[in-house]
């Protein structure tokens, strides 16, 4: 039987902090949920975040995204816990069964927000942390850039099972192994920027960040 409770302390890295970075060209139709034509219970929203009357027929059909490092990061903070237990039957020679659960926790985590994840948040949640990344024209509200370096999260949550199978076999021509290594999970939460509403992105296959609910090798 084992067990493990510790803390982790993980500064930013160089990169995270000091990237150059730069931008590149989104259009603002798939984006912004201001434009004319969106959903009208938006208007609302949309108004408190600087759109006169809450919705605007875009002029430069463009937004800027801009991306690099951030040096006002701050360290991220973790709690993990583990269980688990390894069963070698005597009667099996060179097998083993390895069983773990395990729950992360972090704080203040380091994470790359997505420009319409950023945009939602404030015009839908008025998020606060999000809302101060983007950035709209005085007089018509358009959209004109969202800023996407790294920052600090609110939180990443998760929960699993991992279990491993193994079996070796000594011969007169060598040693030879077969594993089955699988992991199950629970839950994975998270809350991107701080303050929005926490969800699960278990079983989200994102083309960047597939959290997969199994996986074998």
């Amino acid at each position: 039987l084992r067990g493990n409770y510790s803390q982790g302390f993980r500064a930013p890295s160089l990169e995270e902090l000091f990237d150059g970075g730069g931008s590149f060209v989104g259009l603002v139709d798939d984006i912004d949920p201001c434009i004319v034509g969106s959903d009208p219970t938006n208007a609302a929203n949309c108004a408190a975040d600087g759109v006169p009357g809450g919705s605007y027929e875009p002029q430069l059909g463009t937004v800027r995204i801009a991306y690099g490092g951030n040096p006002e990061l701050a360290p991220e903070t973790a709690v993990s816990q583990t269980l688990g237990l390894v069963w070698s039957p005597a009667w099996l020679a060179g097998f083993d069964l390895a069983l773990d659960w395990y729950r992360i926790e972090i704080d203040d985590a380091v994470a790359y927000p997505f420009e319409n994840d950023l945009v939602n948040s404030c015009i839908f949640n008025a998020v606060p942390a999000a809302c101060d990344r983007t950035l709209r024209d005085p007089s018509s509200g358009e959209l004109l850039a969202v800023d996407t370096s790294p920052l600090n999260s609110g939180a990443i949550d998760t929960e699993g099972y991992d279990l491993t199978l193994r079996y070796r076999l000594d011969t007169r021509v060598g040693r030879f192994a077969l594993v089955w290594d699988s992991t199950y999970t629970v839950e994975r939460l998270v809350e991107i920027p701080s303050g929005a509403p926490v969800i699960s992105t278990t079983g989200n296959y994102l083309p960047f960040e597939p959290n997969w609910r199994y996986r074998s090798n």
